[in-house]
């Protein structure tokens, strides 16, 4: 049996863009209400804008680990007792 090596060429590139791509969005999440306010939305209004960006993350959750042994069911509730963590926060 042959070994690859884990830290190939495809990985580190790979890991290269992932790590830009949530560091921008993770940059941008932020800003977002600030930008926002300056246009004169309502509190209201930015909160649901922000809210919005957890569904599409349940949606992948759910898909992701629709494989799995424990099923879509188990994840979509475990990624909703998430949501609900952190709005008790």
């Amino acid at each position: 049996m042959t070994t690859q090596k884990i830290l190939s060429r495809d990985f580190i590139l790979c890991f290269f863009a992932q790590f830009a791509f949530w560091l921008v969005f993770c940059l941008l999440i932020p800003t977002i209400p600030i930008y926002l306010s300056r246009f004169g939305a309502k509190e209201a209004e930015i909160g649901f804008l922000i809210g919005i960006f957890i569904y599409p993350s349940l949606l992948i959750y759910a898909i992701e680990n629709a494989g799995s042994a424990q099923g879509p069911a188990m994840a979509t509730f475990t990624a909703l007792g998430d949501l609900g963590a952190g709005i008790v926060q």
